[in-house]
């Protein structure tokens, strides 16, 4: 009990410093995904895939074992109530969906694999295979195109310098206004004239304290500059 014992006295003390900032709203916001079931959902093999690197140089037959095999993983994670990488990581998934072993031998001569793993996990890792195998070449897995944006340079680095600046001002991480993938999601976002409104960056508390001051410096209405202080701070154009 020792472990929850402070949990509540503490959750008071948050919530009182939260209203003393006027910050409530903004963590009632962030807590909202945390009660949506589908959070806890299993992530969609094809989704979880893609995560891993260098899966490209695989093969449509290839990547259809890899995707049995990172859909076997999850469910088994869910079981255990761990990682996913805790029970094989990543690379050695991608070896064995390169390699294709067909019996618990070649399986056990894979870099990464270890035994006491094998023994508990090899021949459903080798049902996994053979259900890949078994898939018409037809519905075999294909990736999509790698159409990743280069942004103009030098833009998400000023973005990113703004975010530190207002961070400081607000004393709050900086990762918690906009980490670097939300802001080349930004930039990306704004370089192909979508809506910036349906973006995360608008959602919420984040429109007034990040987002809108960012579209304003993208867009070139304000700008940065050194005041008497030596601090750096918008400068309107």
């Amino acid at each position: 009990i020792d472990d929850v014992r402070y949990l509540v006295p503490v959750y008071n003390k948050l919530v009182e410093r939260l209203k003393k900032m006027n910050r409530l709203d903004w963590v009632k916001g962030e807590v909202l995904a945390w009660e949506d079931p589908q959070t806890f959902a299993l992530p969609d093999p094809q989704k979880r895939m893609m995560k891993i690197k260098n899966l490209r140089s695989l093969k449509p037959r290839n990547l259809t074992v890899l995707k049995e095999l990172v859909s076997w993983r999850e469910g088994e994670a869910v079981q255990r109530d761990c990682l996913p990488k805790n029970i094989v990581r990543d690379e050695t998934l991608l070896e064995i969906a390169r390699k294709v072993p067909k019996d618990l031998k070649m399986l056990s001569e894979l870099r990464g694999f270890h035994q006491k793993e094998l023994s508990k996990s090899g021949l459903s890792m080798l049902s996994a295979i053979e259900k890949a195998m078994g898939v018409p070449e037809e519905d075999l897995t294909v990736l999509p195109e790698n159409n990743g944006h280069t942004t103009v340079r030098g833009v998400e680095e000023l973005l990113a310098a703004y975010v530190q600046i207002r961070s400081e001002e607000l004393k709050i991480e900086p990762s918690v206004l906009a980490d670097r993938k939300q802001i080349h999601s930004f930039v990306t976002h704004y370089e192909h004239k979508l809506d910036m409104e349906e973006h995360f960056l608008f959602q919420g508390w984040r429109k007034a304290f990040i987002g809108s001051p960012m579209l304003s410096l993208l867009s070139g209405k304000v700008g940065l500059k050194i005041d008497a202080s030596g601090q750096v701070c918008l400068n309107d154009s």
